[in-house]
């Protein structure tokens, strides 16, 4: 007879038991997770994903032929990181103002404005998420950058509109 064991179950009992003996640690590792792996888009000096593994191609060598190649591309990730970076602050910001783009009164762009919130809610609830579990990597960002685009595409489409609504009121 062969015993089950599940490896995962038993891990996420000692780490709950380790989180609620000490929640403050637990929730300091949860934000250092949060903001020195989400805020980073430099992919290049990303840990690998399995300690150890290399990329290789499928004939067993190297995965890239021409260093001059490995070269430029280090050198563009490195020109479009803080790129990447500022889509995920007006990511953030969707995620921030959630609630009150939500509460406002339905008009013609209600339902778009809550729509691509409700994308970025999503999109940085999996990142939020995978740091509680303490194992966020930055290449697990990659799949979210299609989110991060179409929320800073949709911010500079609806710029005049949003800085009106965020203008304070002035008295005279």
């Amino acid at each position: 007879m062969r015993i089950h064991i599940n490896v995962g179950d038993y891990l996420g009992r000692v780490s709950w038991k380790l989180a609620r003996k000490y929640p403050i640690e637990s929730l300091h590792n949860v934000a250092t997770n949060f903001l020195e792996e989400s805020f980073t888009f430099r992919y290049w000096d990303a840990k690998p994903a399995v300690a150890g593994f290399e990329a290789h191609s499928a004939d067993g060598s190297g995965f890239t032929r021409n260093s001059s190649t490995v070269a430029f591309i280090g050198k563009s990730l490195n020109v479009e990181a803080p790129l990447l970076t500022l889509m995920y602050v007006v990511t953030l910001g969707y995620f921030v103002f959630f609630p009150i783009i939500f509460s406002r009164k339905v008009t013609d762009h209600w339902w778009p404005d809550v729509t691509v919130a409700a994308l970025a809610v999503a999109s940085v609830g999996t990142l939020g998420g995978t740091c509680v579990l303490a194992g966020l990597n930055r290449v697990y960002s990659l799949p979210h950058l299609a989110i991060f685009i179409l929320c800073t595409a949709y911010a500079l489409e609806n710029y005049s509109r949003i800085v009106t609504i965020f203008r304070p009121v002035r008295f005279l």
